[in-house]
Order: C-alpha cells, then sequence, then structure tokens
C-alpha cells in the first residue's frame, strides 16, 4: 500500500506522524493505492525527484533493500529457498532479473543524485 499524500507529508503509515497530522482523509481508502514492491519503489522514486530530495529517501530505501534482496536470491539461483510470500512478491513485479536489476539500477542512480 502507498499513500497517495506522501509527496506532502512523510510517512503516513507511521502512528507517530498519523498522531501529528490527525487528518483522517490521509488514511482513507481513495487516498491510497495498491501496488507490487516495484511499483512501490518507483513511487517513491517519484516522490523524491519531485519533492527535489526533501521526501520519500527513507521510504524508498526501505522498500529497495527487500527488493533488491529478492532480486539478488533469484539471480544467485536461491528462488527455491525463498518463502512462499517473498516468491509471490516477486513475481508480482513481473520482470526477469536482467529487467528489474536495470529499472533498479536506474531507480538508484535517479534517487542518488538527490541524495
Amino acid at each position: 500500500m502507498h499513500h497517495i499524500d506522501e509527496n506532502k507529508i512523510a510517512n503516513l503509515s507511521d502512528l507517530r506522524v498519523i498522531r501529528k497530522n490527525p487528518f483522517f482523509s490521509f488514511q482513507k481508502r481513495d487516498r491510497l493505492v495498491y501496488c507490487n514492491y516495484l511499483e512501490h519503489l518507483i513511487l517513491h522514486a517519484a516522490i523524491v525527484k519531485e519533492t527535489n530530495g526533501k521526501l520519500s529517501i527513507g521510504g524508498y530505501n526501505t522498500i529497495y533493500t527487500p527488493l533488491y534482496k529478492l532480486y539478488s536470491e533469484e539471480k544467485n539461483g536461491r528462488i527455491n529457498e525463498m518463502s512462499d510470500k517473498d516468491r509471490r512478491n516477486l513475481n508480482a513485479v513481473g520482470l526477469e532479473s536482467d529487467n528489474l536489476r536495470e529499472v533498479l539500477v536506474s531507480l538508484d542512480k535517479l534517487v542518488e543524485s538527490y541524495k
């Protein structure tokens, strides 16, 4: 799940942030979007770009790490050692490992330019 308004307020899924910004409208169904790991990463990268690195770098890093780990496990032939959940998450991305790697490298270059 991704909060659409994270380009305005960071970490909208964090309870401490929710308490500081008690506007229930940020948590309503029409302000949330279902997405897979890669889509979620792209959304955070877009927010990093849109806000000139002021928001979403933490969210980007939080999502990048497990996605890269899944890619690495698949690339190293350890897909059978993955949990069912990890396999489902990787399959939901829908890219071959080489294509996923290209996307990850491109997104990382983009985000790094704002750090």
